[in-house]
């Protein structure tokens, strides 16, 4: 419900931004028309975009919150209980390991962001996952889940991808994927699908990998 609300209110900020009377901005130069704004946000999403195109919405930074740049995409990863694997391949297997008592402590949450021309977030994707492991195997999920954190603009649409490999397993893998979509006054919508893969091996180590198609 409150992301219903947060629409109207954007819709009329931004209105008003572009109707509003002269700024000492303004003053100086003729005011950019919606048509030049709308282009110019276009070609940032479509990074085909100029310096020109960046100031340009930049003065208008009601607009430029909401504006997703090429570059914003970052990843980020809190991992309690587990190690960040060195040098491990796919075929990578327990190999003669000592067989240890199950080890189910600990979680991973790697997130996918989306930053915004002024740097906050725009959309946040996790992908969280506990697992058990004995330093032969991964012996066991206990929890798998994906969730999205939003600005208020943002649409949760379907899940597109959930696999889950084989356990118990030498190593194995959780990946989830999902459609999110931005549909806002000036900004053209935007679909984006941001995937997440965590590998995990059996001596309770992972590597997190990410990124998004369009």
């Amino acid at each position: 419900m409150a992301r219903r609300k947060a629409l109207p209110t954007l819709v009329f900020a931004v209105a008003a931004l572009l109707s509003a009377p002269g700024t000492a901005l303004a003053a100086e130069a003729p005011a950019a028309s919606a048509d030049q704004l709308a282009a110019a946000v276009t070609r940032i999403v479509g990074n085909e975009h100029s310096a020109a195109d960046l100031a340009l919405v930049k003065t208008r930074p009601e607009l430029a919150r909401h504006v997703p740049v090429p570059d914003g995409l970052t990843i980020s990863v809190k991992a309690d209980g587990y190690a960040l694997a060195r040098d491990k391949g796919a075929s990578a297997a327990a190999g003669g390991a000592t067989l240890l008592a199950e080890n189910c402590a600990g979680s991973i949450d790697v997130g996918l962001q989306q930053r915004s021309m002024l740097g906050n977030v725009i959309w946040q994707y996790i992908h969280h996952v506990e697992a058990c492991s004995d330093n032969v195997n991964v012996t066991r999920f206990l929890v798998r889940r994906d969730m999205v954190r939003t600005d208020g603009t943002i649409e949760i649409l379907e899940q597109t991808q959930n696999v889950v490999g084989t356990t118990p397993a030498a190593w194995t893998t959780s990946m989830f994927q999902r459609h999110l979509k931005q549909c806002l006054p000036i900004i053209p919508c935007t679909n984006w699908y941001p995937w997440i893969r965590i590998k995990l091996y059996a001596d309770h180590t992972y590597t997190p990998e990410g990124s998004i198609t369009t």
